[in-house]
């Protein structure tokens, strides 16, 4: 009855509705506010239980993810101290991550043993610049690396990296299909397929120069090194899931396209739909799936190629 006057009161249902969304939004904020601090606080535990010569080690309760070094365009993570310094990352998890330092990256990290949590950014050069500031405690040093555990006392940074962590996770998973599951005439071409959950395919086949460009090149001196950096690239094509449809992401003779799935116009079936060729965020998709990739079954030369291109063409 009361809730009923209050309607009747307004005129209406609008105001009613407004205070009770708005109580109910600060509720999921409080509750995800307090995952976030037992999430810290279990990280820590987890990282004191990994240290060298812990009876436990090596039982972590967050997936660690390792990251694709020796790229051109330097690692596709880093650490920015507060003093500047970018420090790159070797591995990720939602609870932490190692980085490697000199003794100036140990430096830049003050006093690595105090127990005050220490302030930073995360910096993501992928096809565009990433970033998201963070809290972190030193947790272990060796002689040129050092575990960090996260400060979650907001879902911030674990938003943040919900997205990149699913990408990371689902390339590390992928598996290359037989030689007779693969349809004979793809097979023929010299094209290799992974595929993993998703569903996320990965398709790619060392690319052969035109005839004209054979002849020409025959007849002349190698005239840069990036022509030949180009010639070497694979042609190679990624399709991964996006919302509720799936997007693709590839290079054909060394030119990059990117393309969407789209309704349509109520069939069953959905057609591809041609994208910028720059579109920022399904390239910075592809690349951690590639990272991830990198990390799993894929060879690891082959996505420091894509990746390298996909940097460099963004």
């Amino acid at each position: 009855m009361k809730f009923q006057n209050i309607l009747s009161f307004q005129g209406g249902c609008c105001v009613a509705s407004d205070f009770y969304l708005t109580a109910f939004y600060e509720k999921i904020n409080e509750s995800m506010t307090k995952i976030a601090h037992l999430t810290s606080i279990l990280t820590q535990m987890e990282l004191q239980m990994n240290s060298p010569g812990h009876p436990k080690s090596e039982r972590r309760r967050h997936e660690r993810h390792p990251l694709i070094s020796q790229l051109a365009a330097g690692p596709l993570l880093s650490l920015k101290t507060e003093g500047g310094v970018l420090l790159p990352v070797l591995n990720w998890s939602y609870g932490g991550l190692k980085i490697a330092v000199t003794g100036v990256g140990q430096s830049a990290l003050g006093r690595l043993d105090g127990p005050e949590a220490m302030h930073g950014t995360l910096k993501m050069a992928v096809a565009s610049e990433l970033s998201q500031s963070v809290e972190f405690k030193v947790i272990s040093v060796t002689e040129n690396t050092v575990s960090c555990a996260f400060v979650h006392d907001s879902p911030d940074a674990l938003l943040f990296m919900r997205p990149w962590m699913e990408c990371l996770r689902r390339g590390s998973g992928m598996t290359e299909l037989a030689s007779n599951a693969i349809k004979p005439e793809l097979a023929a071409a010299g094209w290799k397929i992974w595929r993993g959950e998703g569903p996320l395919t990965l398709s790619a086949r060392h690319s052969e120069p035109r005839h004209s460009e054979r002849s020409e090149e025959s007849s002349l001196q190698p005239r840069h090194s990036e022509r030949s950096e180009e010639s070497s690239l694979p042609d190679w094509q990624l399709v991964f899931p996006l919302g509720e449809g799936y997007a693709e992401v590839g290079s054909t003779e060394g030119k990059l396209y990117s393309r969407k799935s789209v309704d349509n116009d109520g069939m069953a079936s959905t057609r591809m739909q041609a994208s910028n060729a720059k579109d920022v965020g399904l390239l910075n998709l592809a690349l951690m799936y590639l990272a991830g990739c990198a990390a799993g079954r894929v060879p690891a030369t082959l996505c420091a190629k894509i990746i390298n291109q996909l940097r460099r063409d963004a």
